[in-house]
């Protein structure tokens, strides 16, 4: 079986990091400074879940999950985001 495209989510803007845990997928923007939670349980359908935006979350550019953590990489820290409620992460 050939490799093939099953879905995308074009509202996310440029990513620069990406990890997975389970059914949830956080992606980094180093752009707009945002961290995105994503449900990918649907494969051909994956939708964000929350938006973190802080602002000591300055070029977010990498991104390690760790159990309900993120560690997020970013110009001059390393942020630690609670996701254990992935529709409310917080520091």
């Amino acid at each position: 079986m050939l490799p093939g495209f099953l879905s995308s989510l074009t509202t996310l803007g440029e990513l620069v990091a990406i990890d997975i845990s389970g059914n949830y997928a956080i992606a980094t923007n180093s752009v707009y400074n945002k961290v995105y939670i994503i449900d990918i349980s649907s494969k051909l359908s994956p939708t964000i879940v929350s938006t973190f935006i802080d602002p000591g979350l300055v070029s977010p550019r990498g991104v390690t999950i760790d159990g309900s953590y993120a560690f997020i990489a970013c110009s001059n820290t390393l942020i630690t985001l609670d996701i254990s409620t992935p529709s409310a992460p917080f520091i």
